[in-house]
């Protein structure tokens, strides 16, 4: 079901929110301290909100006019957002208020619980190799399904995560933008492709030390990876298609 925003005004704030969610609810969350922060540029700080858990980026100046974009309604890259999560593609990361004030404006989105970095992951011995490589599957199968709907996430390096289950998602889609041509979407995938061949390469070398062999598989799951992109590229678009939300 499509995300519905209303606009609240309180004193010199403008909140933009989900429509059946209260905008004090959302202040009284934000008045508390965070629960833990994380990245850079902006940080993100991460607070608790009705069970879930809410990422929230303050920018002020040159970055946000370049931010504003990303969650205004009427604006390219909103939509991009929007279009997404209503399709579920890929998304785990999920556009759910924007707070302005004279000062600066924050963002929020809400963020899964329980889930670590791609890289953590993959490195973690208690996990087989079997179970990572279908997460590599699953990874793949959610940026087909994103570019499908005709958008790049436009940063995917340190943008996958993994959740309680091994399911790969991408998250951070505040580079979000159109697909402007058919090399931009290969270009996006053979990315993705080359990052988790050489995570994976050097998981099977540490497995038996045998690097010729570890290239090797390395390079099939490569292969499978670039299949399964394709399929849920292909699935994707007829859903698009049949629903008509093209």
């Amino acid at each position: 079901m499509p995300i519905r925003w209303k606009t609240s005004r309180i004193g010199e704030m403008e909140v933009l929110h989900w429509e059946k969610t209260s905008p004090d609810g959302i202040l009284k969350a934000l008045s508390e301290k965070p629960k833990k922060q994380v990245g850079q540029h902006p940080l993100v700080n991460v607070h608790e909100l009705n069970g879930r858990l809410l990422a929230v980026r303050h920018v002020t100046g040159k970055m946000r006019r370049e931010m504003d974009p990303v969650f205004l309604p009427k604006e390219r890259n909103f939509k991009a957002m929007q279009k997404a999560a209503d399709l579920h593609a890929s998304v785990v990361e999920t556009p759910f208020a924007m707070i302005r004030t004279p000062k600066g404006t924050s963002y929020l989105t809400l963020w899964k619980r329980g889930c670590r970095p791609l890289s953590d992951y993959l490195f973690d011995d208690s996990v087989p190799i079997q179970k990572k490589e279908g997460t590599f599957f699953g990874i793949a199968r959610a940026l087909g399904k994103l570019h499908a709907a005709g958008y790049l996430q436009g940063h995917l390096y340190q943008n996958m995560i993994v959740d309680k289950r091994g399911s790969g998602l991408l998250i951070d889609f505040t580079q979000i933008r159109r697909i402007a041509s058919k090399f931009a979407r290969k270009l996006e995938r053979g990315a993705l492709l080359a990052l988790l061949r050489r995570e994976f390469s050097h998981l099977y070398y540490l497995s038996d030390n045998n690097s010729l062999q570890a290239n090797e598989l390395a390079h099939k799951l490569m292969d499978r990876g670039a299949l399964e992109y394709e399929k849920a590229f292909v699935a994707q678009k007829k859903r698009i298609a049949r629903l008509g939300l093209a």
